[in-house]
């Protein structure tokens, strides 16, 4: 709670760890010069450079860049308000020796940025080729066989974006129910078809590997599995493969028969398995 955690996070995420020590650089720089504490500037990187260390000490990075993004484009921006361009023309103007040592340090602050850039640049084309074989083609089946229905789901983004679902979050994210009884550790695979009862779920859509061992309760046995989507070229989506379950027994027909002329329609990367 004292910024242990913040510290952690940030010498473990290079490219943060390079955006504070730019925006620490030019903050003293710019109070050596006489700006006071209240100029824009000024401010503007103090803001920055709080905004990343609470960030750092009571959420995460990661998982592509996402959670993290704003405050690479924060850091940046204010960069460019405080003239970091101006700051570099000056350390070339010291002494040779003095002027290396301060490149060298600036080029290692920029490398980790730069590297970031490019690796989610590299990265993207397969991301978005990933959800367009998984998660959008969920969408486009439930947009199509499901609208208006109550459905379950642990990757809600897409399909709530595109479908017209009433959806039930078993991860919890966007379920305060589900949320809270996972704070109170007794979120259990009861709890999961309670829930699912009360929210009237007709089908659920997982990634089996989310659901037991060290990641949450199983799946109710009482749950029909119908089919499977595999994609074989994932890297950044939660798993290859999601799972299509009836959650009342007299939806099992009607989901094996919609999952069957759906196939059709799926990318020629999707594999795709039923049990009926």
């Amino acid at each position: 709670m004292l910024g242990l955690r913040s510290l952690g996070m940030l010498f473990g995420t290079p490219h943060l760890l390079a955006l504070v020590a730019a925006l620490l650089a030019t903050l003293l720089w710019r109070a050596a010069r006489g700006e006071g504490f209240w100029t824009r500037g000024q401010l503007m990187t103090v803001f920055s450079l709080a905004a990343t260390f609470l960030h750092l000490q009571f959420a995460s990075v990661g998982w592509f860049y996402r959670y993290e993004a704003y405050l690479v484009a924060l850091g940046v921006v204010v960069l460019l308000v405080n003239r970091f361009d101006e700051l570099v023309r000056q350390v070339w103007q010291m002494p040779k020796l003095q002027a290396a040592a301060a490149g060298l340090a600036m080029l290692l602050a920029v490398f980790p940025v730069a590297e970031r850039g490019a690796e989610a640049i590299w990265g993207f084309p397969t991301a978005a080729h990933n959800l367009f074989e998984q998660q959008y083609q969920m969408a486009l089946f439930f947009q199509k066989y499901y609208p208006g229905a109550s459905v379950a789901l642990n990757d809600v983004g897409l399909v709530n974006y595109l479908a017209d679902i009433r959806c039930l979050d078993l991860y919890g994210l966007c379920d305060r129910q589900v949320l809270a009884l996972k704070r109170h550790k007794v979120y259990d695979t009861v709890a999961m078809a309670n829930r699912a009862e009360a929210a009237r779920v007709q089908v659920a859509v997982v990634y089996e590997k989310r659901f037991g061992a060290d990641y949450g309760p199983p799946i109710p046995a009482s749950w029909t599995r119908v089919g499977a989507w595999q994609i074989s070229d994932n890297a950044f989506l939660g798993g290859d493969t999601v799972t299509f379950y009836a959650v009342k027994p007299t939806e099992v027909e009607r989901l094996a028969g919609y999952l069957r002329e759906f196939a059709p329609k799926l990318p020629a990367e999707v594999t795709q398995t039923t049990v009926l």
